[in-house]
């Protein structure tokens, strides 16, 4: 993984088509190496037990997904 900002860029296209298309969107999917990073980047959240989020959408990892690729659903 080159930068989660790559990762980030990518959910907000996706977000945004879909406040385009008046869809409602409540997770952010991403690569388990994606989520790892970004469970280092919020580890602090992880540890009160609060959700991993990010852009006001839980992130879940998937293991469909590989390297930056996002699914916001």
């Amino acid at each position: 993984m080159d930068s989660l900002a790559v990762v980030l860029d990518e959910a907000c296209e996706r977000i945004l088509q879909a406040q385009d298309e008046a869809r409602s969107l409540t997770t952010m999917r991403v690569s388990a190496p994606v989520y790892r990073a970004i469970l280092g980047a919020k580890s602090g959240d992880v540890a009160r037990g609060d959700p991993v989020m990010l852009l006001d959408l839980e992130v879940v990892p998937d293991l469909s997904l590989s390297g930056e690729a996002v699914d916001v659903r």
